[in-house]
C-alpha cells in the first residue's frame, strides 16, 4: 500500500476478523490497554480513524471475553506516574526522593495492603493467559503498528497480507525487510525514484538497528547519491534549489566513527556505491567527485556549502551515462522518454520498438498518482475528448485525455466522498454513476466495481439487463427503436452473406436463358391467381393501410417523446434552481467560514511582533531587538536544562538545547507573541517565539531537549506542546532517555542521578511534630541537610525556610527552580 497519505480510507483487511474472533485493530487495542486504567482511558483517534473500531467498545469485549483482567493493587503500583507514586509516600510521611522502581519498592514494605486500598481505588489491567495467546500467535500486529513506516510500506495491514501469503512464520524483522524489498523493485521499474530514495533509507534504517553497520552505510550511499540525482517520480527536477538530501547526516556520521573511516575509506567506499547505483541511473545530475564533495558538506552539516556545490555543478543538460541512456533536451519531462521501456533506457536504434501508447499513457499516470492501482480504458461519458482512460487509485477515479503526448484531466470522484452509487452493464461498455457524474468503461468492468465496492461507503445499484437488453437498440426498451434495430441488423447480416456468397457468381454463367426467364416471367398467364383478379389493386391497398398505421404510431411515439423532454426540461430546471439554491448557501457558508478564519486569525497576531535574535542565553531565555529595543524573552511554558545557573552544575541536555537554539534563531528574524501576562518577576518577556511557521518550543520539545512546565500563563499552545513533547518521550529522546530526569508540567526542575547508585542510606528517623517548631520557628535547620518541596506542608513553611537559607540570592536547597522569588510554587 502506498504512504502515509494514501492511507485516507480504513483498509478492508481491518473489517476482517482474524480466526480467533478479533479484528486486528483490537489486537492492538489489548496491547495498549495493558497496564492502563479502563475507567480513566482516553482512546487515540487512531483506533477509529485508522482501524475502524469503536476503542471503548472493543474494550469493554476483551475484558467480557477474557483477554484482560483486573491486575491488584500491587501489580498495578508500576504502572502509575511517579507523582501519583509520591503522593501517596508523602501521605504516609515517608521519603518521596528515588528512581520509580524505589518508589514502587518503599510502597510495598512500608504501607500496608488496607491503606493503599483508601488511595487506590480503580487497578489497572493486565493480559490473562488468552490475551498473551494473542500476541504469540499474531506476533506481528503490534510490531508493525508502533513501527509503521511513513511512506505506506510496512504497517499492519502489509504485514498481515505478507503472511497470510507465507508459507513459512517469518520473524518481524524478516516481514519489513521483504516488504521493503518488494518496494524498491516496484519503485524501480516503475521508475519512481522519489519513493525509491525513501525506500533505501528505511532499509538503511533497519540494516543499522540489527547492527550490520556495513550493509546499512552502503544503503545510506545509495540513497544519498539517489536524492541529489535529481531524478524524482517521472520528471527531473529543473531548479537546483530544489535538491536537498534526505536527513541522514547524523546516521552517516555515526556510522563512520564506527566502521573507523577516514576520508580516503569513505570515498573509496563512496566510488563503489556510485558505479553500482549510477549505471542505473538515466541521469545524474553531479558528475562523482561532486556529488562526493557534496557528501562532505552533507555530514559535517554545512547545508549553505551543500548547496552552493549543487548550485555550481548542477547539470541538466543531455549527456550520455556508461550505459548509454540520455536524457532529453530539456532535462525535464522523463515519464514517456527515458523511462519507457522496463529498465529505464531510451531506444538505441530505430530497430527498437517504442512502447505503445496505451503503456505511455499508464506510465504518466503512474507518475502522477502514487497510490494508482490500475488503468482502464474510457473517461467521461458524452466527452468528445479522444483518447480517453481512467486511473483508478486508493484516493478515486481521475478521467483523462492523451493529447499529444500530455495529459488532460476531464474529471474526478474521490471515493470518500460518494453520497449516491450506480453501475450499468452493457454489451459493449460499462457506465459507472458516481454523485451525478457519469464514467464509461470499456475494459475491466468488473475490476471496477470491485474496487468501488470496496472503497466507496455506499451501496453500489447495479442496473439488471437480460441479455438481448445489453444491445444497442434494445436498452431503452421502447418499440420503435427495437424494430428498428432488428431491420437494421438483418439488413447488416444480408449484406454480409451477399458478401460471403460472392465466390458463387461463377456459377451463373451456367444458367440457362430459360431458368432466367422462369424467374423473371411477369406475363399474365405465369401471374395469374387463377380467378382473374388484379393482385396489385390488393396489395396497393394493403400497403396504404400499412403506411396509414405506421403514421399513427409514429405520432403516438412522437407525442410520448415531446411529453418525455417536457418533463425532462422540468425536472432539470428544478435542479437547476436546487444547485443554484445549495451554492448560494454554500456560498453564504464559506463566507460565514472565511470572516471566521480571518477574525480568528487577526486575534491570533494579535500581541505579534516581529523582532531579531541578537542573543541566545540558555535553552529557554533569549535576546531580541524589537523595534530598536532591546528585550530578554523567557520562552513560555518549557524549561530546558540548566547551563548559566550561578548555583547549579550543567545539567545533562543543556549545552545540546542551548546550542540548539542558537544554531536556530541566531540572528534569525522571528515572530514574538506575548503571553497573557506579558512579563515575569525578573522583567523579561514571557512569549511563544516562532520560526518558519513553527515554535521554537516545539522544536525544543520534539527532540527531547525541553520539558512542559510553569503553566501559570497563557496555555494557548499547550496541547500542540504535549503533543511535540509525546513524540520524544514515546523515543526516549533527550532528557526522556534518562529515568526520572525530567517530568512533564512539574515547576521542580531536572533531577539527575549517576548511573551507579550509592549504598543505601538508613531511614531517617520521623521529623519532629511540626507543632513544636525549632530553628526560630521554622520546621528544619535552614543550613542542615538538603531540603524539597515535599518535605513542607504548606507553601507558608517552604516560603520562610526558604528565606532563612539566604533566598531569593541564594537557594542552597533548590525550592525556586524559575528564580522568580517564590519558594515551590507547587504548594500554592
Amino acid at each position: 500500500m502506498p504512504n502515509d497519505d494514501f492511507r485516507d480510507e480504513i483498509d478492508v483487511i481491518y473489517k476482517r476478523p482474524l480466526e480467533n474472533g478479533l479484528l486486528p485493530g483490537e489486537v492492538i487495542l489489548l496491547d495498549w490497554l495493558s497496564g492502563k486504567n479502563f475507567m480513566k482511558a482516553t482512546f487515540p483517534l487512531y483506533f477509529e480513524y485508522d482501524y475502524g473500531i469503536d476503542a471503548h467498545r472493543s474494550a469493554e469485549k476483551l475484558i467480557n471475553e477474557d483477554y484482560l483482567e483486573q491486575a491488584t493493587i500491587y501489580e498495578s503500583l508500576p504502572d502509575f506516574k511517579v507523582a501519583e507514586l509520591k503522593e501517596i509516600l508523602k501521605h504516609h510521611n515517608l521519603k518521596i526522593s528515588g528512581k520509580k522502581a524505589i518508589l514502587v519498592d518503599r510502597i510495598k514494605e512500608e504501607i500496608t495492603l488496607a491503606d493503599l486500598q483508601h488511595h487506590i481505588i480503580d487497578t489497572t489491567l493486565k493480559l490473562t493467559s488468552k490475551g498473551e495467546e494473542v500476541f504469540n500467535r499474531y506476533y506481528y500486529i503490534v510490531p508493525a503498528h508502533k513501527s509503521s513506516s511513513k511512506d505506506g510500506i510496512y504497517y499492519p495491514a502489509s504485514a498481515i497480507r505478507f503472511v497470510n501469503q507465507s508459507n513459512l512464520t517469518p520473524s518481524n524483522s524478516e516481514i519489513s525487510w521483504g516488504l521493503y524489498t518488494r518496494a524498491k523493485s516496484r519503485y524501480e521499474r516503475e521508475r519512481n525514484f522519489g519513493l525509491l530514495t525513501i525506500v533505501l533509507i528505511n532499509m538503511a534504517n533497519q540494516l543499522y538497528n540489527e547492527e550490520d553497520y556495513e550493509s546499512a552505510h552502503n544503503y545510506y550511499l545509495h540513497a544519498f547519491i539517489l536524492s541529489t540525482s535529481g531524478l524524482h517520480n517521472g520528471f527531473i527536477i529543473d531548479n537546483p534549489e530544489n535538491i536537498s538530501p534526505m536527513p541522514t547526516s547524523k546516521r552517516l556520521n555515526q556510522l563512520n566513527e564506527i566502521l573507523e573511516l577516514n576520508q580516503n575509506d569513505l570515498k573509496w567506499i563512496f566510488n563503489k556505491s556510485w558505479v553500482e547505483l549510477k549505471n542505473t541511473l538515466p541521469h545524474h545530475a553531479l558528475d562523482a567527485e561532486n556529488c562526493f564533495n557534496c557528501l562532505l558538506a552533507h555530514i559535517e552539516d554545512d547545508e549553505e556549502k551543500f548547496r552552493s556545490l549543487v548550485i555550481e555543478s548542477y547539470n541538466i543538460k543531455p549527456q550520455i551515462n556508461e550505459t548509454g541512456i540520455s536524457t532529453n533536451e530539456q532535462g525535464t519531462d522523463i515519464s514517456n522518454e527515458n523511462f519507457t521501456s522496463q529498465k529505464g533506457k531510451q531506444p538505441s536504434n530505430q530497430n527498437e520498438k517504442a512502447l505503445p501508447k496505451k503503456e505511455l499513457v499508464k506510465n504518466l499516470i503512474m507518475s502522477m498518482h502514487s497510490d494508482f492501482i490500475y488503468m482502464v480504458e474510457g473517461g467521461l461519458y458524452k466527452s468528445n475528448e479522444p483518447s480517453q482512460y481512467s486511473a483508478i487509485t486508493h484516493t478515486g477515479i481521475f478521467a483523462y485525455s492523451y493529447q499529444k503526448g500530455k495529459l488532460i484531466q476531464l474529471e474526478q470522484t474521490h471515493w470518500k466522498s460518494v453520497a449516491h452509487a450506480s453501475i450499468d452493464f452493457r454489451a459493449m461498455s460499462t457506465l459507472l454513476t458516481l454523485n451525478g457524474k457519469i464514467y464509461k468503461i470499456y475494459s475491466d468492468s468488473k475490476k471496477v466495481l470491485s474496487t468501488a465496492e470496496e472503497k466507496c461507503n455506499v451501496k453500489i445499484e447495479k442496473k439488471e439487463r437480460k441479455w438481448y437488453q445489453k444491445i444497442v437498440g434494445f436498452r431503452t426498451g421502447k418499440a420503435w427503436k427495437m424494430v428498428t434495430s432488428i431491420l437494421i441488423y438483418i439488413l447488416l447480416i444480408g449484406t454480409s452473406v451477399d458478401a460471403l456468397s460472392g465466390e458463387n457468381d461463377d456459377l451463373t454463367d451456367e444458367t440457362t436463358t430459360e431458368d432466367v426467364m422462369a424467374e423473371t416471367d411477369t406475363s399474365p398467364e405465369n401471374s395469374s391467381n387463377g380467378d382473374g383478379a388484379d393482385p396489385n389493386s390488393e396489395e396497393e391497398l394493403k400497403a396504404a393501410e400499412e403506411k396509414e398505421a405506421k403514421e399513427v404510431e409514429e405520432q403516438k411515439e412522437q407525442e410520448e417523446k415531446d411529453k418525455k423532454e417536457a418533463e425532462e426540461q422540468t425536472q432539470a430546471e428544478k435542479e437547476r434552481k436546487e444547485k443554484e439554491a445549495e451554492e448560494k448557501a454554500q456560498a453564504e457558508k464559506d463566507k460565514e467560514a472565511k470572516e471566521k478564519a480571518e477574525a480568528e486569525a487577526a486575534e491570533k497576531k494579535k500581541n505579534e511582533t516581529n523582532a531579531t535574535v541578537t542573543r541566545v542565553i540558555d535553552g529557554d531565555t533569549i535576546e531580541v531587538n524589537m523595534d530598536g529595543k532591546t528585550e530578554d524573552v523567557r520562552l513560555l511554558l518549557i524549561d530546558t536544562p540548566e547551563t548559566v545557573h550561578p548555583s547549579e552544575p550543567v545539567q545533562p541536555y543543556g549545552p545540546e538545547a542551548s546550542q540548539f537554539v542558537k544554531d536556530t534563531l541566531s540572528g534569525e528574524e522571528v515572530r514574538v507573541k506575548v503571553g497573557s501576562e506579558e512579563r515575569d518577576n525578573y522583567g523579561r518577556l514571557l512569549a511563544y517565539v516562532y520560526i518558519d511557521g513553527e515554535t521554537i518550543q516545539e522544536k525544543l520539545l520534539e527532540k527531547g531537549l525541553a520539558r512542559t512546565a510553569y503553566l501559570y500563563n497563557d496555555l494557548t499552545m499547550l496541547d500542540e506542546f504535549h503533543a511535540a513533547q509525546q513524540k520524544a518521550i514515546d523515543s526516549g529522546n533527550g532528557v526522556w532517555s534518562i529515568e526520572g530526569y525530567a517530568h512533564k508540567d512539574h515547576d521542580h526542575g531536572y533531577h539527575f542521578e549517576e548511573e551507579s547508585e550509592p549504598a543505601p542510606e538508613p531511614e531517617p528517623s520521623p521529623q519532629p511534630e511540626p507543632s513544636e517548631p525549632s530553628n526560630n520557628g521554622l520546621l528544619y535547620d535552614p543550613f542542615g541537610p538538603d531540603r524539597d518541596c515535599g518535605d513542607f506542608p504548606d507553601h507558608a513553611s517552604a516560603q520562610a525556610f526558604f528565606e532563612a537559607a539566604g533566598g531569593p540570592a541564594n537557594d542552597p536547597h533548590d525550592l525556586n527552580r524559575d528564580t522568580d522569588g517564590i519558594a515551590c510554587d507547587s504548594l500554592q
